[in-house]
């Protein structure tokens, strides 16, 4: 009998520990994190793929981008220390760049050319091939009186070139 008072005090005593090391401690909350609907486009890239492949492919892209510019590209591509640059490749229209003016009372609206620079500068990496990607974007200088061009003036490029060239590299990469 003796026994079973004691075992019972110590399965009294568990309980009451366990009750107060439960309500003691507290509960974690999670911690959330506001993310925003904006797609997270990458200026560099790890490719499996050998540098000397990549680098063709890339060529191969430039020279594409080069051949498809309206009007002619200003300049072919170059290469410097494994890094290859595009001359200026006109595009038609910026999609999210225009002016409005002023013409003789009424607000006209112009859609303004762009042009940008490509470039990948390849190095060798562990994992194969490590492509940093560049894009320099100018858009046309309206004068906003008469709607007339003075020229271009630098812009930050729009992020989803980079995306663009990443895409167009890996198909050329798949066609070799």
């Amino acid at each position: 009998m003796i026994r079973y008072i004691e075992g019972m005090k110590h399965l009294l005593f568990a309980a009451i520990t366990l009750s107060l090391a439960a309500c003691a401690s507290k509960t974690p909350s999670p911690k959330y994190v506001e993310e925003k609907n904006q797609a997270k486009f990458s200026a560099s890239h790890e490719l499996t793929q050998k540098p000397e492949d990549v680098e063709l492919a890339a060529r191969a892209v430039l020279d594409k981008l080069t051949h498809e510019s309206t009007p002619q590209a200003s300049g072919a591509v170059h290469t410097e220390d494994h890094a290859l640059f595009s001359g200026w490749v006109y595009l038609p229209a910026s999609r999210d760049k225009y002016v409005q003016y002023d013409y003789n009372g009424t607000v006209r609206r112009k859609e303004l050319a762009a042009r940008r620079v490509y470039g990948f500068t390849i190095s060798p990496s562990l994992a194969g091939t490590n492509v940093a990607m560049s894009v320099e974007e100018e858009i046309q200088d309206i004068d906003l009186k008469t709607g007339e061009s003075n020229g271009w003036k630098s812009v930050k490029p729009e992020s989803a070139a980079y995306d663009m060239l990443l895409r167009k590299l890996k198909e050329a990469l798949r066609a070799q």
